[in-house]
């Protein structure tokens, strides 16, 4: 009931326990003019999605070192948000959902620092979002920091120090394999086409009799009608 304060440290503690339940906002919720918030080292896993959602005050929110895998808590409604630190947690990428909500807010400063970040066809949306985003409304933080996990057998590491190349690349990558799928598809379909077509033909005149027993058995004995 603190509706004054302005700064909450509640650091390096096991709250991810109870702020997984809070499913109302209710735990934050008399803090209308908090402006600062961390929530540093606290086992977090998961945030409910309205956890948040009385911050509207909230310039700068610190959930680094965590074991968060995405952002799953409202942020449209933080509306004075400058700087959220997501750093250190276990996040390979963000959602088509979350990228949206992020791209709804004006200037503010992501730090994405230090988390398992994975370069593959699954999350080439992402990587691109994150380049071209810095030119509208969101900066990366220590963005040419970062580094990504490349899938293959070795797990290659990338640097974002170049990370234009590697997207390039990654794309071409990508496309092929989008072609080379779609070729997969379409020859199994025409096989199992043609496959079908060559049994019909093949048992032609056992199907016909199969439905015509069927359609008997069914219908039974009809009378023929009229005089003749």
């Amino acid at each position: 009931h603190f509706t004054a304060m302005s700064c909450l440290y509640l650091n390096n503690n096991l709250l991810g326990f109870s702020l997984a339940p809070d499913t109302d906002g209710n735990i934050f919720k008399a803090l209308k003019r908090l402006k600062y918030l961390e929530l540093k080292n606290n086992k977090i896993t998961h945030l409910p999605y309205a956890v948040f959602k009385n911050l509207k005050s909230l310039q700068k929110l610190y959930l680094n070192d965590n074991l968060l895998t995405d952002i799953r808590f409202d942020i449209v409604t933080l509306e004075s948000l400058q700087y959220l630190d997501l750093s250190e947690n276990q996040i390979q990428y963000l959602s088509e959902s979350t990228m949206q909500q992020l791209d709804q807010h004006a200037h503010f400063t992501l730090n994405l620092k230090g988390n398992p970040l994975l370069c593959s066809c699954g999350t080439l949306s992402f990587l691109q979002w994150m380049i071209e985003t810095q030119s509208r409304n969101i900066d990366m933080d220590n963005f040419r920091d970062y580094t990504c996990t490349q899938f293959s057998r070795k797990g290659k590491i990338l640097n974002f120090t170049n990370v234009e190349d590697h997207i390039e690349e990654l794309t071409k990558k990508c496309s092929s394999y989008s072609t080379l799928i779609c070729v997969i598809i379409s020859s199994i379909i025409l096989f199992l086409v043609v496959l079908s077509a060559g049994l019909f033909y093949r048992f032609r005149w056992k199907l016909r009799y199969f439905y015509y027993m069927t359609k008997s058995r069914y219908h039974g004995y009809k009378a023929v009608r009229g005089d003749d």
